[in-house]
């Protein structure tokens, strides 16, 4: 059964802190190999800097919530990755590979 995003979302705010670097993670490629920076966390915002960006990627935590809905289904590729980047979240990459990171951590212990 898939967790409440109540629990998920503290797990994020919990685990997350300035400076960390995030591997992008996608299910059917897995690791790019490259990595973005979280430049801050708040309750509402999980602000990114990827290096390809010019700006701040201000990641709002409904992003997180939709995406979340839909997560067994992405894992079990019912619900394509494009599907999320155009009809849920222009910001998919970093939500997808945030989640992807912080249940690595809480399965690794």
């Amino acid at each position: 059964m898939q967790r409440e995003f109540s629990k998920v979302w503290r797990d994020i705010q919990e685990n997350l802190k300035a400076g960390m670097e995030i591997d992008y993670w996608g299910m059917a490629r897995g690791y790019s190999m490259e990595k973005f920076k979280i430049n801050s966390v708040s309750y509402e915002l999980i602000v990114c800097d990827p290096p390809k960006a010019e700006n701040l990627q201000p990641v709002p935590r409904k992003d997180f919530m939709e995406i979340w809905k839909l997560w067994i289904d992405y894992l079990n590729g019912e619900v394509q990755r494009k599907y999320i980047r155009d009809e849920v979240s222009r910001y998919s990459s970093y939500v997808i590979s945030i989640i992807h990171h912080v249940q690595k951590i809480a399965k690794d212990g």
